[in-house]
């Protein structure tokens, strides 16, 4: 595998690849931030939760977080990282995490799920704004 396995493609603005340490590579617009395997597994799970029901709270796990504005915009919390997104965006974001989750189960990287990575390591996404 080379450094980077695209997942999932939008544009070449909005993509998610994997590289050959196990690392998600996740960008979209003006910033891309980097999870581990378990980081995007709890973002995928808040994203799948607070989108595919009426929004009547906060969705939350580990160091992830939306939650509808009442501007009408969504807000998502990835560690320290801060994000807003309009319905359409989000929607969009969702699938291409959805679309990148399936591309991930077709590939042979095998996680050791034997030990979680401790919450203060999920606390410190690195992030550029490209």
């Amino acid at each position: 595998m080379s450094h980077h396995h695209r997942l999932a493609y939008v544009d070449e603005h909005r993509w998610v690849a994997l590289c050959r340490h196990g690392v998600l590579h996740i960008r979209w617009n003006y910033f891309s931030f980097h999870l581990p395997l378990s980081g995007f597994r709890h973002l995928l799970t808040v994203l799948v939760e607070g989108t595919s029901k009426p929004f009547d709270g906060p969705v939350e796990q580990e160091a992830y977080r939306l939650r509808f504005r009442d501007d009408g915009l969504f807000q998502l919390h990835v560690g320290m990282l801060v994000c807003w997104f309009s319905v359409m965006d989000m929607i969009l974001f969702r699938n291409m995490l959805l679309l990148a989750n399936g591309a991930l189960a077709q590939t042979d990287l095998v996680e050791d799920t034997t030990k979680a990575p401790p919450i203060d390591s999920l606390l410190n996404i690195p992030f550029s704004t490209n």
